[in-house]
């Protein structure tokens, strides 16, 4: 794993970002990323807004990053529920993790901006 680079400034355009992930690896990228959880086959994170124009300023942000990224999470917009599913089928790999990051950075950025 590149520690030495934040999952957010990765890009998900490598071979590596697509390698599957064994029980460790996982571990050590959910540590990464606050308030990340493993649900199921998905990694969840629910967003929370003061208003509803930022909520839905959040989820065009992060659509445009998913599309940026070429990998597509879930989105309930009703409490910017974000789920992303795990991205070979059979297991997480890092570009699951990347997206997530990246995500977080968006949410950080728009919370600054609202302040």
């Amino acid at each position: 794993m590149a520690d030495d680079i934040m999952l957010s400034l990765r890009n998900c355009n490598d071979s590596s970002t697509m390698d599957m992930l064994d029980e460790s690896d996982i571990r050590t990228y959910l540590s990464k990323i606050e308030g990340w959880q493993i649900e199921d086959k998905f990694l969840r994170k629910i967003y929370s807004f003061g208003a509803f124009k930022q909520s839905l300023a959040f989820v065009n942000t992060i659509a445009n990053i998913a599309d940026l990224v070429g990998y597509y999470p879930q989105i309930s917009f009703s409490k910017s529920l974000v789920k992303i599913n795990i991205g070979n089928g059979s297991n997480f790999i890092p570009c699951d993790f990347i997206l997530a990051a990246k995500m977080d950075a968006a949410f950080d950025l728009m919370s600054a901006i609202n302040r």
